[in-house]
């Protein structure tokens, strides 16, 4: 663990020192709205769905400057990739993950503009985009409107029972976009980029007047998709709770009830996130910092006894976990789920305990209670959602159940020693729920 804090700790460091070295900028240019061409550096976002900003600089170590969509007109990163601003009917309905699907087939594109990506340029073309984890492509001619061609499901009842049928019928509808010409029918394949290239530039070269092929972007030269990172702050609260619950084989229960957890506490730290290619998953590193326990006196039957309860400790969480992102329909803003390992290290406090004092102060007796944290590794989970550098994530841990004998203090019988004292046992189980605001300040995505 030690060796885990140093790496994160050294990591951290040297991506405060050298931020700029981190982003992936590869040469290339940026078309403006006003007709200007800026070449030098295009930072490389391995994007899926439509870019809603490009960042450029002129040259390594430059300023960055960010342009957002109605600023652009295209961009390119050399020998790579080519996006341009386009109108095209959308179809943002078209869906794959089972909670959105519908019972009928349904087809509502509308036109929207957007900075989509170019495949094939020529004659006709072949452009894609993607909302939602689903492949929106599009091919053009002249004198004919863009086809959109769309991953999308749908429910359907057959013989008594809901099953997921195909809507995507794109076979047909490229038999019927390019029936007149042989060469492009022959050609349809699977739906895939490849197969797509194919066809298009079949037209293009046996069909088009005049016959040329369209140039192709993304394929030769191409970069393929990269991992990225992110590193942040995290801020938010948690509640942790846990009460005494009186063990089946004790025969009394005076503390039955006692809450040990903590209650709200605000929580904060760092997280760093290292993105796979493709940015579905992402190998997630949280420290997290916050105090828990409670530092409280007890009521007790007898006066002149004080009951003092003292399990708060300043904790270190480390978690190490992972994390599967899917989009939303909303533009830029993904879901995701994860689950891993966490660790607490105690940074203060003594031992918990619950401790007997008389009037002057004098401990009489006492005995260990349960810590107000779930110590040990143990599984967490979470859930959330992402839009842009802001993270807000939901989690949870919970501690199986454990026994514990502590003191207790029975009412003075009216002939014995001044106070009674007893081992009683008790169940507990330790729980937190957290709620947390991560921003990044320097990401790679």
């Amino acid at each position: 663990m030690k060796t885990l804090i140093l790496l994160l700790t050294s990591l951290g460091l040297a991506l405060t020192a050298h931020p700029a070295q981190a982003q992936v900028f590869r040469p290339g240019w940026v078309l403006l709205a006003q007709g200007d061409t800026l070449r030098g550096e295009v930072e490389d976002n391995a994007w899926e769905e439509a870019p809603e900003r490009v960042r450029f600089r002129a040259a390594a170590g430059a300023d960055i400057k960010t342009y957002a969509v109605p600023e652009l007109r295209a961009f390119r990163l050399r020998e790579g990739r080519f996006f341009r601003l386009e109108t095209l009917p959308l179809d943002r309905g078209a869906q794959k993950q089972l909670s959105y699907l519908t019972t009928w087939l349904v087809r509502k594109p509308q036109p929207e503009a957007f900075l989509a990506e170019v495949l094939v340029d020529g004659p006709a073309s072949l452009l894609r985009t993607a909302v939602a984890d689903v492949q929106h492509y599009y091919v053009r001619r002249a004198g004919q409107p863009a086809l959109e061609l769309a991953e999308r499901y749908y429910l359907q009842e057959q013989k008594g029972r809901q099953t997921i049928a195909d809507g995507n019928n794109y076979e047909g509808e490229l038999l019927t976009y390019f029936g007149d010409c042989p060469a492009a029918v022959q050609a349809i394949g699977r739906f895939e980029v490849p197969a797509l290239v194919a066809v298009v530039q079949a037209y293009n070269r046996q069909c088009a007047t005049p016959p040329r092929a369209g140039i192709e972007y993304r394929r030769a030269g191409h970069h393929p998709l990269i991992g990225g990172f992110a590193l942040g702050l995290v801020a938010g609260g948690r509640y942790t709770a846990g009460q005494l619950q009186a063990a089946p084989a004790s025969a009394t229960a005076t503390l039955a009830g006692l809450e040990v957890g903590g209650g709200i506490r605000p929580v904060g730290g760092m997280f760093f996130d290292i993105l796979a290619p493709g940015r579905h998953l992402a190998l997630h590193f949280t420290g997290l910092l916050t105090r828990i326990g409670r530092r409280q006196e007890l009521a007790t039957p007898s006066p002149g006894l004080v009951a003092r309860l003292d399990n708060q400790v300043t904790l270190l969480e480390m978690r190490l976990g992972g994390r599967y992102f899917w989009s939303s329909t909303r533009r830029g803003q993904r879901f995701f789920v994860g689950s891993g390992i966490s660790t607490p290290i105690a940074l203060g406090g003594s031992a918990a305990t619950l401790a007997y004092y008389d009037a002057s102060g004098q401990l009489l007796d006492g005995s260990s209670v349960p810590d107000a944290y779930p110590f040990g590794t143990l599984p967490y989970l979470e859930a959330g959602v992402q839009q842009g550098r802001f993270t807000l994530a939901l989690d949870g841990r919970l501690q199986t159940q454990d026994t514990y004998r502590i003191l207790s203090h029975a009412p003075q019988p009216q002939a014995g020693p001044k106070f009674l004292f007893s081992q009683e046992a008790y169940n507990a189980r330790i729980w937190y729920l957290g709620a947390t605001l991560g921003i990044a300040l320097w990401q790679a995505r």
